[in-house]
C-alpha cells in the first residue's frame, strides 16, 4: 500500500469508484426485490448525493461535485459472498464505473480496492441486529503487500432521526469504521468512515476523516427505489 496508507483516491472512492471485476468474480442470476432492507438492491434504484472532499497538503483545495449511483441489479460472487453491482458517475467523471454491494449472514458491507496492488476486499460498514456499541474487526489480506491492515467496524447509534440536505430521515443506523494499521506492533487508527443508513433507503451521509481532519462528506440529495 503506498506510503502504508490509503491513498486520497482510495478514500473517497468507497461508494463512488470502482471495484475492479476480476478471476474471483461470478454472475449469477439477478434476485427479486428484497423488500425493506438497509440497502435496496433492486435493478434502477438510484441515489444522487452532493459531495465533497477536503484535499489537505501542497495542494490545499476542496472538490465539489455530483455522484449518481443506480442499481444494475445483477448479483456477482467475490470470495464466496454474494455482491450486487451499481454503476457510479460523478460530475467530475461521468464515465461509468462499477460498485458492489453486498448483505452476507445478516452484515452489509461494500468491495474497496486497494489502489497500489490492485487486489479487492470486504469493507463491512453495517449490523443491524446487533445492539448499539458492538465492534467487530475485520483483517484485510492483501497478497504481497506487508504492512498489516484491519479494519474496525462500530454500530454507533440505532434508531435515530438524521437531518441530511434539508431532509428528515427516520430509522436511521449510524455505524463507523476505523482503518487501521499495524505500526510498532500496535494497531493504529489512520482514517474513520462514518456511515448513516436509513431504513428502507440506504446511505445517506457518508464521512471520512483522519484523527486531525475532515476529509470528504457525501450527503444524499435525491432517490428512487424501485
Amino acid at each position: 500500500m503506498k506510503n502504508k496508507f490509503l491513498t486520497l483516491i482510495a478514500i473517497t472512492a468507497l461508494f463512488f469508484t470502482a471495484c475492479k471485476t476480476d478471476n474471483a468474480v461470478t454472475p449469477v442470476a439477478e434476485e427479486p426485490k428484497l423488500g425493506d432492507t438497509y440497502q435496496p438492491f433492486t435493478r434502477d434504484s438510484k441515489w444522487v448525493y452532493y459531495s465533497v472532499t477536503h484535499i489537505p497538503g501542497t495542494f490545499n483545495e476542496t472538490r465539489i461535485e455530483t455522484n449518481t449511483i443506480t442499481m444494475n441489479g445483477t448479483p456477482y460472487i467475490f470470495d464466496q459472498k454474494e455482491y450486487h453491482v451499481a454503476k457510479s458517475s460523478s460530475t467530475l467523471d461521468p464515465s461509468l464505473t462499477d460498485v458492489f454491494f453486498g448483505l452476507n449472514n445478516g452484515v452489509y458491507s461494500t468491495r474497496e480496492t486497494d489502489d497500489a496492488s490492485g487486489q479487492s476486499f470486504e469493507m463491512p460498514y453495517l449490523n443491524p441486529d446487533v445492539a448499539s456499541g458492538t465492534s467487530w474487526i475485520t483483517t484485510v489480506n492483501l497478497v504481497g503487500v506487508a504492512t498489516q491492515m484491519q479494519l474496525k467496524t462500530t454500530v454507533m447509534e440505532k434508531g435515530i432521526s438524521r437531518l441530511v440536505k434539508g431532509k428528515n430521515y427516520e430509522n436511521v443506523i449510524h455505524s463507523q469504521i476505523e482503518v487501521q494499521y499495524k505500526i510498532n506492533n500496535a494497531f493504529q487508527t489512520m482514517f474513520y468512515y462514518d456511515f448513516y443508513v436509513a431504513k428502507g433507503i440506504g446511505m445517506i451521509a457518508f464521512y471520512t476523516r483522519t484523527p486531525t481532519a475532515d476529509l470528504t462528506s457525501s450527503e444524499l440529495t435525491s432517490y428512487t427505489i424501485k
